[in-house]
């Protein structure tokens, strides 16, 4: 079996699971692989991972992958209204352009918003 797997991002609200729950194996993995995950209703914005039949050991993957089990852990602890938006910016613009959005806020605009707050006397953002 491969170890294939997507770290998915919910763009719209899912009402059932993105899996056949009739596949007991496959709905049990789903379960294992994402336990932040209750019912069948999936919200906007909800991370989750989606496997291609192989037993994925999450301890494993974090220590082989600590950048996305961080960024699994990262989002899940977003608030649900941010989660909501930043699916639907997702849906709007799409994965590549909204991580070219928040690089350049990251490397350009937050920069100066935070040196005129400094200027201006405020606190740090």
């Amino acid at each position: 079996m491969s170890n294939k797997f997507d770290l998915c991002f919910s763009t719209h609200s899912k009402i059932t699971l993105p899996i056949e729950t009739n596949d007991e194996d496959r709905y049990l993995q789903f379960r294992k692989d994402n336990p932040h995950i209750f019912g069948s209703f999936i919200p906007a914005g909800t991370p989750f991972i989606l496997n291609e039949g192989s037993v994925i050991n999450i301890a494993k993957l974090r220590s082989e992958r600590p950048d996305i089990a961080c960024a699994l852990d990262t989002v899940k602890s977003w608030s649900q209204e941010t989660k909501r938006n930043v699916a639907n910016l997702t849906s709007e613009f799409g994965d590549e352009n909204l991580q070219a959005v928040a690089l350049l806020y990251e490397k350009e605009i937050k920069p100066f918003l935070d040196a005129t707050n400094h200027t201006m006397g405020g606190g740090n953002r």
